[in-house]
Order: structure tokens, then sequence, then C-alpha cells
């Protein structure tokens, strides 16, 4: 992850916090994760489809759901959309 956003690889850093956000079980902590999925959303504006729509699937625990669409929300209204 560190990685993927230090090279600005955006293109695989959504993929692979796709699956980051999929995978993230309740007793995991999400700070660093929220805080790549931003700096992603807002260098890679066509993730944001993305990840609202990993927001409305039933792939995310209901936890992780409304913390990805706060972020998604704090992103667009950044960039007033």
């Amino acid at each position: 992850m560190k990685s993927l956003e230090a090279a600005k690889e955006w293109d695989k850093l959504e993929v692979w916090m796709g699956i980051v956000w999929q995978s993230l079980g309740m007793d995991d902590s999400v700070g660093k994760i929220e805080v790549v999925t931003r700096a992603l959303l807002l260098q890679q504006l066509s993730a944001l489809p993305r990840f609202k729509d990993l927001c409305k699937a039933n792939k995310l625990h209901e936890t992780w759901k409304s913390r990805l669409k706060q972020i998604c929300d704090q992103v667009s209204d950044t960039l007033q959309l």
C-alpha cells in the first residue's frame, strides 16, 4: 500500500485498496487504510464511482461500508462534485 502510494501508482493502488476494504475483519484497524483511500480518491477521481459502488455492495461489513461512504462523501464535498 505504502509503496504504491509513494510511487504514485494510482491505478494499481485503486485495485489493491478495493481488495483491502473487502478483506477487512471486524477487529482490523483502518486508520491508515482510510488515509490512503482518501489520498487515492483525491488523486484518481475515476476511482470514486468504484468505491461508491463498493459501499452499496454486500461485500463489506456494515461498519466498513459506512466508513468508506464517509470517505467518498468527504472527497465529493472537497472536490465539490
